[in-house]
């Protein structure tokens, strides 16, 4: 069966373009000037959605957008209070992510302000049902702790290794659970974000103040873990790790086997890395969305878009599922034609009217998901436990 874009409105929304534009790439279809495929319904000539026709209509877009006149721009200074939160190659990073894909990746967010955020947001979502992550990891950890335990039954103590931990509370439970049994040995929490990790060695250190600890600043989706395992591994007796990834922290990028490689490089046969995620109970889940409805989680994902100079007045907030690459979105949609100039390094960037630049996205897993990424990396899966109630599930994956 045929797929085709029912009504104009959905190019227009999708590649940011006018109605008008539309209109005239069929004329110039229909006399052979461009190679658009059409179909025709009902006497209506439509655009077939193909990847051909998606490639044609999205070079056909940049192209008008490029000799567009900019009479109409807004020309925004970026504040350099937003530099401040931000190390050089870091701002280098956003600037070119800003150009080449129009994102800003979401894992800035979380740095500085950022980490308030996260904490304020995490403290909420302990009292509100709308947002079910924080529920379904205390749960796995309270209700699934003879599985996690029993994959480690031959040794005598366990390292926990808490990637993107944000304040450490989803692992207390877990952590509390080892330590009663005298089976931890130590934790180590590993985040891009520095406010992140003092969040999370308040929470840890009051909770198990005996605890051997370590809090170490490290970018895991472009850096493997390697050098802090083997230190984990090389200060004492050699006991397994448990590497937990949880909250769908390693599933918030288009490609995330680079990040997942970057893990399990560093794993040995007896380590075992955990990982919880959202879940596609059914395809309506995809298009539900919590992000505004708690204040701090809309605080979290856009503040740092907004000291780059993509504020209120000029975005509208789009939260869309795009059913191309398989992910939820959280965009900001260009009103105007803006360019925003940098002073440090110097450098000016052009985002026209209806560009959306992404500032979060998330792809659910599914169970054939899970198994075809356990195939990918060459890994075992231990376990696979969907929640009875929240659309979220915990899979537990090894060398052998």
């Amino acid at each position: 069966m045929l797929s085709y874009y029912k009504f104009r409105t959905e190019i227009t929304n999708e590649f940011g373009v006018s109605e008008g534009a539309v209109r005239n790439w069929i004329k110039k279809a229909l006399a052979g000037e461009i190679d658009l495929e059409l179909t025709e319904v009902n006497g209506k000539k439509l655009i077939l959605k193909n990847q051909k026709n998606y490639n044609l209509i999205n070079a056909l877009a940049q192209e008008g957008k490029k000799y567009k006149s900019l009479e109409d721009r807004e020309i925004v200074l970026v504040d350099e209070a937003a530099y401040s939160h931000l190390d050089k190659n870091q701002v280098i990073g956003i600037l070119g992510s800003l150009e080449s894909n129009k994102s800003i990746p979401h894992k800035y967010f979380y740095l500085n302000g950022g980490a308030d955020y996260w904490e304020n947001f995490y403290e909420v979502s302990l009292k509100d049902s709308q947002y079910t992550t924080s529920h379904s990891d205390l749960y796995y950890f309270d209700n699934c702790y003879h599985l996690i335990k029993d994959n480690f039954h031959k040794f005598e103590k366990i390292n926990i290794v808490d990637i993107g931990q944000g304040n450490g509370e989803p692992a207390l439970g877990l952590l509390k659970k080892l330590d009663k049994e005298g089976i931890l040995n130590s934790y180590t929490a590993i985040d891009i974000s520095p406010n992140m990790l003092e969040h999370a060695k308040k929470h840890i250190c009051k909770a198990l103040p005996s605890l051997k600890t370590n809090f170490v600043v490290l970018d895991f989706e472009n850096k493997s873990l390697s050098d802090v395992l083997h230190s984990i591994r090389h200060s004492g007796a050699k006991h397994p790790i448990l590497i937990l990834g949880l909250g769908g922290t390693l599933f918030n990028r288009i490609n995330n086997l680079h990040t997942f490689f970057n893990i399990i490089d560093s794993m040995q046969k007896d380590d075992l890395v955990c990982v919880t995620n959202a879940f596609v109970e059914n395809e309506r889940s995809n298009y539900n969305f919590t992000i505004k409805s708690i204040p701090e989680m809309y605080k979290l994902h856009t503040w740092l878009a907004r000291k780059f100079g993509l504020s209120e007045e000029l975005t509208d907030v789009e939260l869309r599922f795009n059913e191309k690459t398989g992910f939820r979105e959280l965009n900001l949609v260009l009103k105007k034609d803006l360019e925003l100039v940098f002073k440090n390094p110097e450098y000016t960037i052009n985002l026209y009217k209806h560009d959306r630049v992404n500032i979060w996205l998330h792809k659910k897993d599914t169970f054939s998901s899970i198994s075809k990424l356990a195939e990918e990396l060459s890994m075992k899966l231990k376990m696979i436990v969907k929640h009875p109630v929240y659309e979220n599930v915990m899979y537990m994956m090894g060398k052998s």
